[in-house]
């Protein structure tokens, strides 16, 4: 069968290698000019089932309501006249109910699951080197009321079989040495041991080359701008390029989805959300922390990948 996928992020190039397993001709198009070059390139690199909480929850409205006039909210909202932000916020803010968010935040945690062993898999296959850690990551707080309040939360992820322990502030440093110079404005963390890190750019573009040595065509800077259709079913794309024909097709576009779907007549609640995100080299790499995670009452995720450290923060909508 030929498949068609949109898109050469980390969703569309494993969609590539998975499909090629299963023995499908596979063509990946992107406008970019690499694969991975758009939200994949310098996210968190944390793989965090551990930390799986849904953003739509109860304290949520408050946070974006307090970041119109404050800057150091987890969560900024950046009013729009766009109607499709104001359609996008109102499902947004109907799912922040106690109910909605344990649902959400359950349902979350079992994709996030399946990825992860996914994941496994197609590293075992493949034994790319992409900065990987499979120590576990470490989520601290800086005061003891946050401390306990996230202990509380966090048996939720426990009830759906992640394994999360309880440190205080000597057991953290005991865990990690590279947080030392931290001691004394650590209350306590959670410890993730299942939860891992690395480099997602470098794993997709590692995979990427693998799917073309097992012969996908990957074509970048390709722009796509529509399909063509014969009676009910899509029988190609149009692009830059001329029109790709397929079978099947793969929309793994990100927060451009949306843009190619409602000419399909589908309208997909996605929304863009900035993130920031700074790597930073080491000199001494034994230096940096051992382990990823997250300074939860500063709202910094941080991950060390080999000689550099990346550090990123802030989910802003509507900039």
């Amino acid at each position: 069968m030929r498949i068609v996928i949109l898109g050469a992020g980390l969703a569309g190039i494993t969609s590539a290698w998975e499909c090629l397993r299963d023995g499908h001709e596979v063509t990946v198009l992107d406008r970019a000019k690499a694969p991975a070059d758009f939200t994949s390139r310098a996210n968190a690199g944390l793989i965090a089932p551990g930390h799986a909480f849904a953003w739509a929850s109860p304290s949520v409205p408050r946070i974006m309501l307090r970041s119109l006039w404050r800057n150091d909210q987890a969560i900024r909202y950046r009013p729009s006249v766009n109607p499709r932000q104001w359609r996008w916020l109102a499902q947004f803010l109907g799912q922040c109910t106690a109910d909605n968010a344990r649902a959400n935040t359950l349902r979350k945690t079992r994709l996030c699951q399946y990825s992860q062993s996914r994941l496994h898999t197609v590293a075992q296959e493949t034994g790319f080197q992409y900065d990987r850690n499979t120590g576990g990551l470490i989520y601290f707080y800086r005061s003891s009321q946050s401390f306990e309040a996230a202990a509380v939360k966090s048996e939720i992820l426990s009830s759906a079989g992640i394994k999360i322990e309880a440190l205080d502030r000597d057991q953290v440093i005991a865990r990690d040495p590279g947080l030392a110079d931290a001691r004394d404005e650590i209350a306590g963390a959670l410890f993730v041991p299942t939860d891992e890190s690395g480099d997602a750019r470098a794993f997709t573009d590692a995979l990427a080359t693998r799917c073309t040595e097992r012969g996908a065509a990957i074509h970048m800077q390709t722009e796509i701008t529509g399909f063509s259709k014969t009676q009910d079913r899509i029988s190609a794309v149009t692009t830059s390029r001329g029109e790709i024909e397929g079978d099947l097709f793969v929309l793994a576009l990100g927060v451009f989805s949306p843009v190619l779907s409602r000419q399909l007549g589908f309208s997909l609640p996605i929304y863009p959300v900035k993130g920031y995100s700074v790597t930073l080299p080491a000199d001494n790499a034994h230096l940096l922390p051992r382990y990823g995670g997250v300074d939860e009452d500063n709202l910094l995720a941080y991950c060390p990948m080999g000689n550099r450290l990346r550090i990123t923060a802030t989910a802003e909508i509507g900039s």
